[in-house]
């Protein structure tokens, strides 16, 4: 039985979207605002700050316009999905994927000709964002939603 009920799901994902677009969005303010150069943070992560207009991990870049209307495509589904949703596990995955891809919407939007403010580092890896990451753990969360309970239904 789902004891969670529609509207504290609707809260939730809400509530999540917002810290994600505002984490990401503060991060790249204070990065642009304070860091010159590269920093050493911790283990093979550094912070290096950077533009990227493709898309997460600096993938398909300069499709420009493109990738605006299809990110505004995929919140417009994602929400649309996810608003349908009553399991919270993938209320959580996809506001996780709408939180990180309004998020790099914002930048598009705001800084044009000059992409997603990119600033997270790995050695042999995309330079990246706090979007990119929510993106990212929401589509694995999702997955993983779909192959547990691949028919959606409830547990217990």
């Amino acid at each position: 039985m789902n004891l969670v009920r529609p509207r504290q799901l609707h809260l939730l994902a809400g509530v999540l979207i917002t810290v994600v677009v505002l984490a990401d969005q503060v991060t790249k303010s204070l990065v642009l605002g304070h860091l010159h150069g590269s920093s050493h943070v911790l283990g093979p992560l550094s912070i290096e700050v950077g533009t990227n207009d493709g898309a997460a991990f600096s993938s398909l870049q300069s499709r420009g316009w493109g990738l605006t209307v299809a990110s505004v495509a995929i919140i417009a589904v994602v929400g649309v999905v996810m608003v349908r949703q009553r399991k919270p596990q993938m209320v959580v995955a996809l506001a996780l994927v709408v939180g990180g891809a309004i998020g790099n919407l914002i930048d598009r939007a705001l800084r044009p000709g000059h992409g997603v403010v990119d600033f997270l580092t790995l050695p042999h890896f995309a330079t990246f964002n706090l979007a990119d990451v929510a993106i990212t753990a929401g589509a694995g969360l999702a997955g993983w939603c779909l192959v547990v309970n691949p028919r959606g239904q409830r547990d217990g």
